[in-house]
C-alpha cells in the first residue's frame, strides 16, 4: 500500500488494503490501512498459540518469518505519497521480504508439534 511503513524494522507484512471486516449490526465492509495489517498478524500468533500452547513466542515469530509467502526478488513501488515512485526489490522493504501466510503459519507449526519440537 502506498501508505504502508516499510524498512529494516518491518519483520513481515501483511494485508492493509481492501481487508474485509465487520460492523456493528451484522454489516460488513471493506477498508484500507496499517491498523488492520497490524492485527492479522496478532490475531495468527493468537490462533498459533491457542492450538499449540506449547510453543514459545520466539518459535511463533519464527514459524511466521519462515512459512510467509516468499517475494523477497519481486520489483515493487516503494510506498510514498509523491506522484512518482521508485521500484525495489520487495526483501528491500522488510526483512523477511515476505507477505504473512497464516495457514502455512498453522501448517508449519503442526509440522513442529508433530517432530516433537523446533
Amino acid at each position: 500500500a502506498s501508505f504502508s511503513n516499510y524498512g529494516t524494522g518491518v519483520s513481515i507484512f501483511a494485508p492493509g488494503e481492501q481487508v474485509f471486516s465487520i460492523k456493528p449490526e451484522n454489516k460488513t465492509e471493506t477498508s484500507d490501512g496499517t491498523s488492520f495489517a497490524s492485527p492479522i498478524v496478532a490475531g495468527t500468533v493468537a490462533l498459533i498459540k491457542a492450538y499449540y500452547p506449547e510453543l514459545k513466542a520466539e518459535e511463533i515469530v519464527k514459524i511466521i518469518l519462515e512459512s510467509g509467502t516468499d517475494f523477497s526478488a519481486l520489483k515493487v513501488k516503494i510506498p510514498s505519497n509523491g506522484k512518482r515512485r521508485k521500484k525495489a526489490k520487495f526483501n528491500t522493504l522488510c526483512q523477511s521480504g515476505k507477505v504473512l501466510n497464516a495457514f502455512k503459519a498453522i501448517e508449519k507449526a503442526e509440522s513442529i508439534i508433530s517432530k516433537g519440537g523446533n
